[in-house]
């Protein structure tokens, strides 16, 4: 059952004890109050901007303030998984091409990557000889992840690296690079950076990532043999 995050109820309470009507609470948080209404039920949760309005109107409360920082590391995180997990990601033409084992990998990565690979660092290596393959899987992880709220960066192997570039590499959910086996030093660096403190990446290959440059990712990264796992029909 659908339950309002903590500052929601909070702020709330706090309306309350001022004597507010909803009405002034909703005008405060800038929102309907058929939406305030739907926050306090459960069934939305704040977006960035009434999280704005609330740190406005109660932000000089201690308490307030924590819980919004609660929710932004506790219950909105979890709330993204359980949205993921229940709702599974719509098919995708390309899967068909794959066998019922490398379906499941792909998929799991997406549904469980916010309990699983963000947690963990777990990434994922998908290996394959065409070229297509590849980037048809990883338009399918990228969808499938914005979908849930997840917004992945993606990195050209021959990229130049620039500070800011960096810094969003770094701070991103999930660092994509594809055709990694042409990954200029810069960009190697980068991936090591992440999984050096457990960030998980996304990483494609025509073949296996076996350079020493990778060494210290491989045991982080669960390679997907693409070509290996494909469901195309025998050659007649």
């Amino acid at each position: 059952m659908p339950r309002s995050v903590l500052v929601i109820r909070e702020v709330e309470q706090l309306a309350r004890r001022a004597k507010w009507r909803m009405a002034d609470l909703a005008e405060a948080l800038g929102v309907s109050t058929s939406m305030l209404n739907r926050l306090r039920a459960g069934t939305h949760a704040p977006s960035r901007e009434v999280l704005a309005a609330i740190l406005r109107s109660f932000g000089a409360n201690e308490h307030v303030r924590h819980l919004v920082l609660h929710f932004l590391e506790h219950e909105l995180p979890r709330a993204q998984a359980d949205r993921l997990e229940a709702t599974p990601p719509a098919e995708h033409a390309t899967l068909a091409l794959l066998n019922a084992a490398a379906r499941e990998r792909v998929r799991g990565f997406v549904t469980h990557f916010l309990r699983q690979s963000l947690a963990t660092g777990r990434g994922l290596a998908l290996v394959a000889r065409e070229d297509r393959l590849l980037r048809s899987v990883v338009a399918y992880i990228e969808r499938a992840l914005d979908a849930g709220g997840i917004a992945a960066l993606a990195l050209t192997p021959n990229a130049r690296v620039t500070p800011s570039q960096r810094d969003a590499a770094v701070a991103a959910p999930l660092l994509i690079v594809e055709r990694a086996e042409f990954a200029t030093d810069a960009v190697q660096t980068l991936i090591l950076a992440r999984t050096a403190v457990r960030k998980p990446v996304l990483l494609t290959s025509s073949r296996p990532l076996l350079s020493p440059a990778f060494a210290s990712a491989l045991p982080l990264l669960a390679t997907v043999d693409l070509d290996a796992a494909s469901a195309r029909p025998a050659a007649a």
